[in-house]
């Protein structure tokens, strides 16, 4: 809370990772706060207005309005469930950074 209450907005997010809205801190806070609701805020506010734009993000989202990936989609759509599976399990996987 000392965080949000100095308008660090991303430690916020960071932390709030670990919140899993028990609730027990509302019912603890004295100064009568919904912490876990800042907990979900923060995150919110963060990706929105605070967070780095995603040049990746961006480009597969307009491949997606441009329908790029349409005739993919299509394909497997038509798989049965095993072909599904072997062609998950056969995917590249991109690293971890």
């Amino acid at each position: 809370m000392s965080d949000a209450l100095s308008g660090d907005i991303q430690e916020v997010a960071n932390k709030s990772f670990d919140c899993n809205m028990c609730g027990l801190c509302a019912a603890r806070c004295p100064q009568g706060l919904v912490p876990y609701h800042i907990a979900l805020l923060c995150p919110r506010l963060y990706g929105h207005y605070l967070a780095p734009v995603s040049k990746h993000l961006d480009e597969r989202i307009a491949g997606l309005e441009s329908g790029e990936f349409d005739d993919e989609l299509e394909k497997l759509k038509k798989m049965d469930e095993d072909e599904l599976h072997s062609k998950y399990e056969e995917r590249d996987i991109e690293p971890a950074y």
